[in-house]
């Protein structure tokens, strides 16, 4: 009976060692997001650190004079390109809210 108990236990700690040393599966990326000061207003987003299929993508709402609003995408790129958002050519259109992902493709 205790050589079984022993059997088990060592194969609960191995299998424990092999779950804690395995990598994840991609790192986190480190991202920076901006936005321009003065109109036409446009958002940034650079990431590094992304694996091989990720993409980063930046987002802005905007608002025109009137309270229209709407979404604007930049273009998805690899790590350490810029994704670059801009709500209009008009200086009378201001950007409320960015953001960014990462997704896999």
């Amino acid at each position: 009976m205790k050589k079984i108990f022993s059997l088990a236990a060592g194969t609960a700690v191995a299998a424990g060692s092999l779950f804690l040393s395995a990598p994840a599966a991609h790192a986190k990326p480190i991202c920076v997001l901006s936005k321009s000061t003065n109109a036409p207003y446009k958002a940034y987003v650079k990431c590094s650190g992304m694996a091989e299929r990720q993409r980063a993508v930046v987002y802005a709402d905007c608002v025109d004079p009137r309270g229209k609003t709407w979404t604007v995408t930049g273009k998805r790129v690899k790590n350490n390109e810029q994704s670059v958002a801009q709500c209009s050519d008009s200086p009378n259109v201001g950007m409320t809210d960015i953001w960014y992902k990462t997704p896999m493709i």
